[in-house]
């Protein structure tokens, strides 16, 4: 599923902190060809070239291209970025037209780009690092003196959560809304505790409003602990100090206010090379997962119950942040690939890895746990130990000034979605006998359970269970088995 930035059009907050009429295609279009290590700044291909070219994503014709995009190469969704300050100055501006909105509310009314979405809520403040001085700045960008353009407040009114639910209600109800065990997804996008009594009351207004609650999920700054391993004897001791402070473990966050996680894909230096599926799910290694499959879930230690918490993985696509930075401190990041062709390949071989571990490997670990699960000494809730649907993020469809980007670009070109297409297909046609050079065959699971549609990057229609979830995409309400 890929993460996507509503950007590209006039917006009051916009207009107000960066000039008249401002968008990132401004920030794109000034940036030098380069960046400051000889790397192109990708730009988008126009539409005689198959692209988008500089859009205004107020015209349908162009929301309507993006969702053909998408369908075409296997993308099965977006994750919108969904703003909303609770900001006490101004409750009626927000609650009618909140920043950043106007192609999901034109969306409600054509339907485009009619695909499968759910809101990742950005519950953070607006500071002015995010590029260069805003109008009425008048001391030097900086890190150290950053200048707040718009606060993200918590200490709310139970009023003020209503009427960001009637916002919201319409999304909920739209056909292609993501929904599970009919629940509206809503994603927080980075974990808040400051946060969680607004969701709660947002769950709240959800149940009176025809539905069971939210789907909550939580992102959290970290690699895919099953999958990645640091390459710590390359890695120097300030990238390590950076790693070991940023990163988020679950064990520091109050999930029981969420039904699942997402290790979200940020730009993290210390994740110099690709994932991998682990030791453990290899066929020669048969022996040693079967002994970790039969443990029921009572054996399991507190850290291997967060572990098995219900948690999508995220992939970057790249990184690069010059247009909104000063040249010389940009943010460049491309895990070590240099060469667009060893930026595309890095991107397949992590989205390869994070479907064949979710498919293949932690399915069969999970399933035999929920299997041996004693119902009857244990009031753990089937989403506590990963009954749910879960997707892969990636980072990001759109957001052209840092250099994420799945669209076709100058530099890719379609690289980034054909790269999706023919890893889908491989698992498709392959199964958990993986088909790359290589990697070793296995049999997690039965090839013959795979089909294309199988094989997301968005909703799990992966391994199968007796449960199923109920998820409505386009106009119909399609039943499909959850994957672990």
């Amino acid at each position: 599923m890929a993460i996507y930035f509503p950007q590209y059009h006039p917006d009051p907050l916009n207009d107000m902190n960066w000039g008249p009429n401002f968008t990132d295609w401004k920030s794109l279009q000034t940036s030098p060809e380069m960046n400051r290590l000889g790397h192109r700044i990708p730009r988008p291909l126009s539409p005689e070239q198959g692209g988008l070219g500089y859009y205004d994503l107020r015209q349908v014709a162009t929301r309507q291209r993006q969702g053909e995009l998408a369908r075409a190469h296997g993308v099965d969704g977006f994750i919108y970025h969904h703003y909303w300050f609770y900001d006490p100055k101004k409750p009626h501006v927000e609650s009618e037209s909140p920043t950043l909105s106007q192609p999901l509310l034109l969306m409600l009314q054509d339907g485009h780009p009619n695909i499968p979405f759910f809101f990742n809520w950005c519950a953070v403040q607006w500071v002015n690092v995010w590029m260069g001085k805003p109008l009425f700045q008048t001391i030097p960008t900086s890190k150290r003196y950053a200048i707040v353009l718009q606060e993200q407040y918590f200490n709310t009114t139970d009023d003020a959560i209503r009427r960001h639910y009637q916002w919201l209600s319409p999304f909920f109800h739209h056909a292609n809304y993501i929904r599970i065990r009919n629940q509206p997804v809503f994603m927080l996008y980075s974990y808040d505790p400051r946060a969680i009594p607004i969701l709660e009351r947002l769950r709240y207004w959800a149940t009176q409003d025809g539905w069971d609650g939210l789907y909550l999920i939580v992102g959290r700054s970290a690699a895919p602990d099953h999958i990645f391993v640091p390459d710590y004897p390359n890695l120097t001791e300030r990238t390590i100090d950076i790693m070991n402070k940023k990163s988020q473990s679950l064990e520091t966050f109050n999930m029981t206010a969420f039904n699942q996680s997402l290790t979200y894909p940020y730009p993290l230096e210390w994740i110099t090379r690709p994932y991998q599926v682990p030791d453990w799910c290899w066929a020669e290694q048969q022996q040693q997962q079967q002994h970790h499959a039969s443990s029921s879930w009572h054996s399991l230690t507190s850290a291997e119950r967060i572990q098995s918490r219900p948690e999508s993985l995220g992939i970057l696509t790249s990184f690069d942040n010059t247009p909104r930075r000063d040249f010389q401190h940009s943010v460049i990041y491309n895990g070590g690939a240099k060469e667009p062709e060893a930026v595309l390949q890095r991107l397949e071989d992590n989205l390869r890895a994070v479907l064949y571990y979710k498919m293949c490997c932690q399915q069969q670990r999970q399933q035999q746990a929920i299997t041996n699960y004693d119902d009857n000494n244990d009031n753990k809730k089937d989403d506590d130990i990963g009954m749910d649907d879960q997707f892969v993020a990636i980072n990001a469809w759109n957001e052209w000034a840092e250099g994420m980007a799945l669209e076709p670009s100058d530099v890719y070109g379609h690289g980034f979605l054909e790269r999706i297409h023919k890893v889908k297909q491989e698992l498709a046609r392959d199964g958990c006998r993986h088909a790359a050079a290589g990697w070793k065959n296995t049999t997690c699971f039965q090839s013959s359970r795979f089909t294309m549609e199988n094989v997301p990057t968005l909703l799990g229609h992966g391994p199968w269970t007796t449960k199923k979830a109920r998820i409505p995409l386009s106009n119909a309400v399609i039943e499909h088995h959850t994957m672990l």
